[in-house]
C-alpha cells in the first residue's frame, strides 16, 4: 500500500512538473487566458508611493483623461523571468495613485520569444484608432544577435493586451546591438505623424568612436515605421537612456538619463539641433532622481522618475537601481531654461498647521519668532537648534539666507537632539550646491563611497533671500530650492529621532518657519525622541552583492474602500517574480557600459537559477526522504 501510494503521488508530482516544464518551453506559444482575481481599484496613499514588497523602476508617463497615468517597471528585491512588466499609478494629485493588482504587459516564457528574459522601458499612448499602443523593450541575451529590440502590444482598455511579435524593430545596421532601448512614441502636432525616439549607440562623425544617440523613427498609423537617422548626438555620453520631448512655449527639450543623473536639452525646434545648457541638471545625482520623463496634467508638466532604494536600508549602503516614485512639477524660466519645484497639490495633502517649537540650541543661535539665524564661530563653536522628534510626514517651508561665500549649514536628523552626531543635508554655499553625504556634522568632509550620498549645484549669494521648502515621509527627506532646484534623499537613520537645524561655518537664517503635517501624524510640537541614537552603522554596500537585502516595509497604506472598477477580467500573462529594467550604468562618459551588463547578466543568472530550480525540484521528487516539508 504504501508503495502504491507514492507511486500515485509520485505520479501525480511528475505531471505536474511536466506541465511546468511545459509551459516554461512553450511560453507564449499557448494561449493563455488568465484571470485576475481582483480588477478593482486599490489606493495607496503616499507622495512617494510604490507597492508592498516592490519597487518602482523607470516611469513612463501618460496623459489618461483628467489624470496622469504612470506606467513602471515593476521591480522587486528578488526577481524571476520574464523580468519588470509594465504596472501603472494613475493620480490626479500626486498624494493618491490608484492601481490594480496583476494588471499589466508580461514578458513571454517562451524561450524563443524576444521579450523572454524581461522588459525595458518603453511607452504608452492612446492612438488616432481608439487602441492604447505600448511600446516597450524586449530583452533577451539567449538570442545571439538580438539582445534588445523595440516591440509592440495593443489593448483597448489598458488590462487586455494583445502583442504583436512582427512589429518588432531591431537595430538599424551600423548600431549596437545591445544598446538599443527605451522607446518613446508621441504624435508630432508639427510634422501631423506620430515620431518614437529611441536610445541607442553608433559611431559618430564626429568622434569615429560609438556614442550615446537618440534615433528617430516616424509612422502613420503606429504599426509601419521609417527609420530617419539620429535626432539628437551629443558626442559625450556612453549612452541617452529614456530619451523624452517635451514642448513648452516655443522651445522643445529633450531628456535622457546616464551616470546616475536626468539631463536635459533644449532646441527651438522639434527637429533639432539639441543642445546642452550650461547646467542642465535639475535635481540630485547618485540615482535619487534617474530615467526621468515628463508628463502632462491640467495644462502642468510633471517630470517623473525614481528614487533609488538602499540595501538593507542603511545610510552607509550605495543607491540601488530602483525604489520610489518621485514626481516634481516643471517650469519655464524667463531665459528658457527649466525649473523643478515640489507639486502644488502638496499644499492641500499637508492641511494641519504644526507649532512652531524649538525645544533645545546649542551655541551662537538667535530666535526672533518664527526666524533663527545660527552662526558658527570660534568661541562657541557649531549652532544648533533642535525641533524635537520629527514628524512621520511633514512639509516645511522657510526663507533661507547665507552670510558668506564660505556657508555651511542646513538640516540635521537623526539623533537625540540635535548636535554632532546628526546627520545632515547641507547647504554649502562654500562649494555651490546642496548636499547630501550620508555623514555626521562632526564627519563633515570625510570620505564616502560613491552613490553613498547626493548632490545637486545651486549658487548662493550672501544677503540673498532664496526660499526653501522640505518635505518629509518616513525617510523620505525632499528639498525644493528656490523653485528651481531639487534634491530627494533617504535618510533612514531619521525616523523616530530628533531634528533641527544647524551651522558648522560661518552663518545662516532661517525666517518665516512653518511647518504643516496631515491628520494622521500624532507627534505633537515640542515631542522629543526617546530611541537610543543609531548612528551611521554598517560599512557601504556592495552593488554587485545580491545577498545583502531586505524589503523595506511600504510607505503608505491601501484603503479598502477605494472606487470599483467594471473593467474586464485580465487576459494578460502571469505576474512571474518581475524587475525594473536593466540598471543603468554609473560609469564617466566613454567607459563601457558596465552597468548594462551587470543588468544582462542579472538576465542570464534569473534564467540559469529557473533552471537549476527545476532540477532541484525533480531530484527532490526523486528522492524518497521522510523530511518534514520545506517552508517557503
Amino acid at each position: 500500500m504504501k508503495s502504491s501510494s507514492f507511486t500515485k503521488k509520485f505520479g501525480i508530482k511528475l505531471r505536474i512538473l511536466a506541465a511546468v516544464l511545459i509551459l516554461t518551453t512553450v511560453g507564449s506559444g499557448l494561449c493563455l487566458s488568465i484571470h485576475a482575481e481582483d480588477t478593482s481599484m486599490k489606493k495607496v496613499t503616499s507622495l512617494f508611493p510604490r507597492l508592498y514588497g516592490a519597487w518602482v523602476g523607470d516611469v513612463m508617463p501618460m496623459t489618461d483623461g483628467d489624470q496622469l497615468r504612470l506606467y513602471y517597471l515593476y521591480d522587486l528585491d528578488a526577481n524571476s523571468w520574464p523580468m519588470h512588466p509594465f504596472f501603472s499609478f494613475t493620480t490626479d494629485n500626486f498624494y493618491e495613485y490608484y492601481y490594480q493588482d496583476n494588471v499589466g504587459v508580461y514578458g513571454s516564457t517562451n524561450p524563443a520569444d524576444q521579450d523572454h528574459l524581461g522588459l525595458g522601458t518603453g511607452s504608452v499612448i492612446l492612438g488616432k484608432d481608439g487602441l492604447y499602443h505600448c511600446f516597450y523593450t524586449g530583452v533577451n541575451t539567449l538570442l545571439e544577435g538580438q539582445t534588445t529590440a523595440i516591440m509592440h502590444a495593443t489593448s483597448p482598455d489598458q488590462i487586455t493586451w494583445t502583442k504583436i511579435p512582427e512589429d518588432t524593430i531591431y537595430p538599424p545596421e551600423g548600431y549596437n546591438k545591445e544598446d538599443y532601448r527605451d522607446s518613446e512614441v508621441m504624435w508630432c502636432e508639427e510634422a501631423g505623424e506620430y515620431w518614437m525616439t529611441v536610445s541607442g549607440r553608433c559611431v559618430t562623425e564626429a568622434t569615429g568612436t560609438e556614442q550615446g544617440v537618440v534615433l528617430l523613427y516616424t509612422s502613420d498609423d503606429l504599426k509601419n515605421w521609417e527609420f530617419k537617422g539620429n535626432l539628437f548626438e551629443p558626442n559625450h555620453q556612453y549612452m541617452l537612456e529614456c530619451s523624452d520631448i517635451l514642448r513648452i512655449g516655443d522651445r522643445y527639450y529633450l531628456f535622457y538619463s546616464w551616470n546616475c543623473i536626468t539631463y536635459y536639452a533644449v532646441s527651438d525646434s522639434i527637429y533639432g539641433p539639441y543642445t546642452d545648457p550650461a547646467d542642465n541638471v535639475l535635481s540630485s545625482d547618485s540615482f535619487t532622481f534617474y530615467a526621468a520623463k515628463a508628463g502632462t496634467l491640467n495644462g502642468k508638466n510633471y517630470l517623473c522618475a525614481w528614487l533609488g532604494r538602499k540595501r538593507n536600508m542603511k545610510d552607509s549602503g550605495i543607491y540601488d537601481w530602483g525604489g520610489n516614485l518621485v514626481v516634481f512639477e516643471i517650469h519655464q524660466k524667463a531665459d528658457g531654461t527649466l525649473a523643478l519645484d515640489m507639486p502644488t497639490t502638496y499644499y492641500e495633502y499637508f492641511n494641519k498647521t504644526y507649532g512652531f517649537v524649538p525645544v533645545r540650541q546649542t551655541g551662537n543661535v538667535t530666535q526672533a519668532g518664527n526666524s533663527l539665524t545660527l552662526r558658527q564661530d570660534a568661541a562657541s563653536g557649531n549652532a544648533y537648534v533642535s525641533m524635537g522628534l520629527l514628524p512621520e510626514t511633514m512639509m516645511m517651508t522657510c526663507t533661507v539666507t547665507v552670510d558668506h561665500y564660505f556657508t555651511q549649514g542646513g538640516l540635521a536628523f537623526g539623533s537625540n537632539g540635535v548636535n554632532g552626531d546628526s546627520m545632515y543635508i547641507m547647504i554649502n554655499a562654500q562649494n555651490s550646491r546642496v548636499q547630501f553625504d550620508g555623514n555626521t556634522i562632526d564627519n563633515a568632509g570625510a570620505s564616502v563611497a560613491e552613490r553613498v550620498g547626493s548632490k545637486v549645484g545651486f549658487r548662493f549669494e550672501p544677503g540673498k533671500e532664496y526660499t526653501l521648502k522640505v518635505v518629509v515621509e518616513n525617510e523620505i527627506i525632499a528639498l525644493y530650492i528656490n523653485g528651481e532646484k531639487t534634491a530627494v534623499n533617504r535618510v533612514y537613520c531619521a525616523e523616530g529621532m530628533d531634528w533641527g537645524f544647524f551651522a558648522s561655518n560661518k552663518g545662516i537664517t532661517f525666517s518665516d518657519i512653518e511647518i504643516k503635517v496631515t491628520d494622521a501624524v500624532t507627534t505633537q510640537p515640542g515631542d522629543e525622541s526617546e530611541k537610543e541614537d543609531q548612528g551611521i552603522t554598517g560599512e557601504p554596500i556592495d552593488p554587485d552583492d545580491d545577498d545583502d537585502v531586505i524589503i523595506m516595509p511600504p510607505p503608505g497604506g491601501e484603503d479598502t474602500d477605494a472606487p470599483t472598477t467594471d473593467a474586464p477580467a485580465s487576459t494578460t500573462e502571469p505576474a512571474n517574480d518581475t524587475t525594473a529594467e536593466p540598471p543603468q550604468s554609473d560609469t564617466q562618459e566613454g567607459e563601457p557600459n558596465t552597468g548594462g551588463c551587470r543588468s544582462l547578466l542579472k538576465f542570464g543568472t534569473a534564467a540559469v537559477m529557473a533552471a537549476g530550480l527545476v532540477l532541484a525540484g525533480v531530484l527532490l521528487i526523486c528522492k524518497k526522504r521522510k523530511k518534514p516539508p520545506m517552508t517557503p
